[in-house]
């Protein structure tokens, strides 16, 4: 089996999303006896984690994964997939491939995704969390908790104006999931609201019974959205939405993902050359 080189970019403790992720896969790769690597990362990199050797690059001789925002093999490996760690950006080109990591981001209606790999496309969702600093803790919450994705960043400030001025609202953007700080953040809040509707934050937040609530996407009605990710129909799709036991629905789906997680890996490893 060639070795893999995941592209990526600097890994920072204070960044989440796709820093995080692609440099996950790596570890997980590398426990499963796999010869990983990162690109791009510049030489900042998650711990247990190697930048790919220049000569390796240069053989051409490894499998690439190329996440979202590359449009074709820009490495020239002998092998190549794409991740989508969102949906598709433009059209893509010279890939072997496809993974996604949530079922909306296959959401194509622009035709960027080479059509012949599309029925071909498996599930690559990365949960690798220790439950046991997720959970709840305290019972004195006072105010809300929110994150949201890059591209609406603009438009929150507006947005947050108009909700009740009595609450505090924390910015969680940037908090990894990886260590202390964010179950510290949701065990001190009454509610969790992300204006990103994909977020693994929904999950995390619940399991410390902090109130995990999704900004509604336009014109996409609940069942919808539930079509999109199986197991959200215990958020709250909407500050009005009222759901109970969220924390135990949490726990349960974060043990399933975590053996989907297992099976998805060991699928990866089937497709390398």
């Amino acid at each position: 089996m060639n070795p893999v080189v995941v592209v990526s970019g600097a890994f920072d403790k204070g960044q989440r999303g796709g820093i995080i992720t692609t440099h996950k896969l790596v570890k997980m790769l590398k426990e499963k006896g796999v010869d990983a690597y990162v690109y791009g990362s510049q030489g900042d990199t998650m711990p247990g984690v190697e930048e790919a050797p220049i000569p390796l690059l240069q053989s051409g001789k490894f499998t690439a994964i190329y996440p979202e925002g590359w449009d074709k093999n820009h490495l020239k490996a002998q092998q190549a997939f794409l991740w989508l760690l969102h949906k598709p950006k433009h059209k893509y080109e010279g890939m072997d491939g496809i993974f996604y990591f949530e079922p909306a981001y296959m959401d194509d209606p622009m035709g960027y995704l080479p059509k012949d790999l599309i029925r071909h496309a498996e599930q690559l969702k990365l949960v690798d969390i220790n439950l046991s600093i997720y959970s709840n803790d305290r019972n004195n919450r006072k105010g809300v908790c929110y994150v949201y994705h890059k591209n609406q960043q603009a438009r929150l400030g507006e947005w947050v104006r108009d909700m009740d001025g009595t609450e505090e609202w924390l910015n969680v953007d940037f908090a990894n999931p990886y260590d202390d700080y964010l179950p510290a953040i949701f065990n001190s809040r009454e509610s969790f609201y992300s204006f990103d509707p994909f977020t693994f934050y929904n999950i995390l937040a619940a399991a410390c019974s902090c109130r995990s609530v999704v900004h509604p996407i336009p014109e996409v009605s609940k069942e919808e959205y539930i079509q999109q990710r199986p197991f959200a129909e215990w958020l709250c799709y909407g500050w009005d939405d009222i759901v109970e036991d969220q924390e135990t629905k949490a726990r349960k789906a974060l043990l399933n993902l975590s053996k989907l997680t297992e099976q998805q890996i060991n699928n990866l490893i089937k497709c390398l050359k």
